[in-house]
């Protein structure tokens, strides 16, 4: 049984992601690309689909009938909005999981962009084994929702803690599908979890500093580079202001991607291992090093 190594894997991580950004974006550049294009149409589209602000519309619907109507109608766009947030995370899914491909290929086996805008079987494998992760996951939490309703009111909080760091402790196992399927070998989620034993807490550990450590910096960037009433904007203009905001936001996204795409690799590479492998020193950053 191999037990993944917590703290060098994170170290790895950061270190890898962190000096090989630019490498990793190649990697995957068309999908790339695809994410700024995204987050550009999403903020275009929010500007042009969203509602009066409150303020607003208390204005104008205590102005006259004409603004009460204004008001009424400018509601309607609320359904837009929806349609626009699920079309954007839905796409951002698809996208994602076709870098993810390329950046498992390249932490683990070292490939480059050459084939970064040839789409692959392992694409096609990746994202039915995330389809299939999340069906696993929505399934859990309901699993998790019905214990709640159905428990005594004073077994409630600790069953429900239990089951839930239980269930976190199998679906990080699972993740190593993601991996697996990115390496073609179909994303055996069996096979995965069988092969991953007494790693649950381990991997859950690793996810968990990785969002400890990446938490504070985010809430701090996204005060100061806010798309609207950003406190740089009166040095940049608000023109200046919006696109350091996007592009800030852009790159910021795509590394915490990459940290959290690296180390599934990694724990995959040690815990599951590389064909051809045995025997060999596990690499200490992403195998193009």
């Amino acid at each position: 049984m191999k037990k993944l190594p917590v703290f060098r894997s994170l170290r790895e991580v950061f270190s890898g992601v962190t000096r090989h950004f630019f490498q990793l974006a190649f990697a995957a550049w068309p999908a790339v690309l695809c994410f700024i294009a995204l987050d550009l149409a999403q903020d275009w589209a929010i500007s042009e689909f969203s509602p009066l602000t409150m303020a607003e519309e208390s204005t104008i619907a205590g102005d006259t009938e004409a603004g009460q109507k204004e008001t009424t109608r400018n509601g309607v766009w609320r359904s837009p909005l929806v349609v626009i947030s699920t079309t954007y995370m839905s796409l951002n899914l698809l996208v994602g999981a076709v870098a993810a491909v390329r950046w498992h290929r390249f932490v683990l086996l070292g490939e480059g962009g050459a084939m970064a805008r040839h789409l692959r079987r392992e694409d096609v494998d990746y994202i039915w084994t995330t389809f299939q992760l999340w069906i696993m996951m929505v399934l859990t939490a309901g699993a998790l929702y019905v214990l709640w309703i159905l428990s005594p009111v004073a077994l409630r909080v600790p069953a429900v803690v239990v089951c839930g760091v239980a269930a976190v402790a199998v679906s990080t196992r699972l993740t190593l599908a993601l991996p697996d399927a990115a390496m073609g070998n179909g994303g055996s989620f069996m096979g995965v979890f069988e092969e991953s034993a007494g790693n649950g807490f381990r991997l859950s550990g690793l996810f968990l500093l990785i969002g400890l450590l990446t938490i504070i910096p985010l809430a701090v960037i996204s005060v100061l580079v806010a798309p609207y009433n950003s406190p740089l904007e009166s040095v940049l203009g608000a023109t200046g202001s919006y696109v350091l905001s996007v592009a800030t936001r852009s790159l910021v996204s795509l590394y915490v991607l990459m940290l959290n795409i690296t180390a599934i690799s990694v724990a995959y590479r040690e815990i599951i291992g590389l064909p051809g492998a045995a025997g060999e020193e596990p690499a200490v950053e992403p195998s193009s090093a």
